[in-house]
């Protein structure tokens, strides 16, 4: 038989699972707002966050451990990015200090940050995970997206909210064309515009060993050639190094992974990943 006290903790746990997919839905579908306009070569330096998903992280940022990393950095986010009550967007200051735009690359770290709270809470609880087992808390590319969507829609109402399918029917999301690029195919080397994209990021290389770098390993890579880290008084460690650090500053992530590769036998060295694409222009 169920205890009073039995019922009080399976109602705690339902109110802070409802709240959690709720919340996870928000963050997800900003998320996907911002993947997508990048995607499409839409975004600029600056990003005009949702306010829903401000509010949220407001909230996130207020009520977990700030001994969290992911706590830390959303309050290291507000702390750089809420401006005073005199700037507010909104006249009546329920903007919560949100801003007219932000840094892109900032917000979309502020709402991984978020969604892997979000998430935690949804594990501790032992709920149902809208990511799946073997998928990623933050869909990276469509089919996460839509097998996401489809679980959160297939999630019956609570009785003080509508079904999350209404949230996510009426979130304005830009279009996508009908195949979008494979997940393996993340990067394109442009060599003529001396340019590297990574998941819509462009990646200015200046004149030099980086830009120097690529080139030779995507010459070799149609020859099925490694590039040894020293021949011929050229130290390429050093180029790959650089190219590591400039990846990661411009996106944000370790991405290098998705370039380049280690190149295995006695000689050792480097390869051009088998998903970065070389173009001419």
């Amino acid at each position: 038989m169920e205890t009073p006290r039995d019922k009080m903790r399976r109602l705690v746990r339902r109110q802070a699972v409802r709240q959690a997919y709720e919340a996870y839905a928000v963050l997800v579908l900003e998320h996907e707002r911002l993947r997508r306009t990048r995607w499409r070569g839409e975004l600029g330096a600056l990003w005009r966050p949702d306010r829903a998903a401000w509010s949220l992280l407001r909230f996130l940022a207020s009520v977990h451990n700030a001994a969290l990393r992911s706590t830390q950095a959303l309050l290291n986010f507000f702390e750089a990015h809420v401006v005073p009550p005199s700037r507010l967007q909104g006249p009546d200051g329920q903007a919560g200090c949100l801003p007219h735009s932000v840094p892109w690359q900032r917000w979309r770290e502020a709402l991984r940050a978020g969604i892997d709270l979000v998430a935690d809470v949804l594990v501790l609880r032992g709920a149902e995970l809208p990511w799946g087992r073997s998928r990623p808390r933050v869909p990276r590319n469509r089919e996460d997206f839509d097998a996401v969507c489809r679980f959160l829609r297939d999630l019956p109402p609570d009785e003080d909210r509508p079904p999350l399918s209404e949230l996510i029917e009426t979130t304005a999301l830009p279009p996508l064309p009908q195949k979008e690029r494979a997940p393996g195919h993340r990067a394109t080397f442009y060599r003529g515009r001396q340019v590297l994209s990574i998941d819509g990021t462009s990646i200015a290389l200046p004149m030099g060993k980086e830009l120097a770098f690529l080139e030779i390993l995507a010459e070799r890579r149609e020859r099925g050639e490694a590039t040894p880290t020293n021949e011929h008084g050229a130290n390429w460690r050093a180029a790959a190094d650089n190219l590591r650090r400039r990846i990661r500053r411009m996106t944000g992530e370790s991405l290098f992974h998705c370039v380049v590769l280690s190149a295995r036998g006695p000689v050792g060295g480097y390869r051009l990943a088998p998903g970065v694409r070389v173009r001419l222009d």
